[in-house]
């Protein structure tokens, strides 16, 4: 009796581990989907920021020599008007004080 009562009381293990293993395979299935689908949106996102380095890093380029040009105007135009001065100024001219 103990021998049938025992087995007759393990009966219900080998299918209810059977559902839980089936459950389990359900459910690596959706999340192996979920990490693929995961995935696939971290590589477009990395290659958006890529694009987007790649514009600032243009964009930086840019103002830089824009900024250097710039920079490189302002002296030429103060020597130049250094050296107008001197010429006014060795000639006789008088330069107002506001323009010194």
């Amino acid at each position: 009796m103990n021998n049938s009562k025992g087995n007759g009381s393990r009966r219900w293990l080998v299918p209810y581990l059977g559902r839980k293993v089936r459950q389990l395979r359900r459910n690596e299935n959706v999340l192996r989907a979920r990490i693929s689908e995961l995935l696939g949106q971290v590589l477009h996102l990395q290659r958006e920021l890529s694009a987007y380095r790649q514009t600032a890093a243009g964009m930086a380029d840019f103002w830089q020599s824009q900024s250097n040009k710039y920079f490189n105007d302002l002296i030429a135009a103060h020597k130049k008007i250094g050296g107008l001065k001197y010429l006014l100024e060795s000639n006789g001219v008088e330069v107002p004080e506001h323009l010194k």
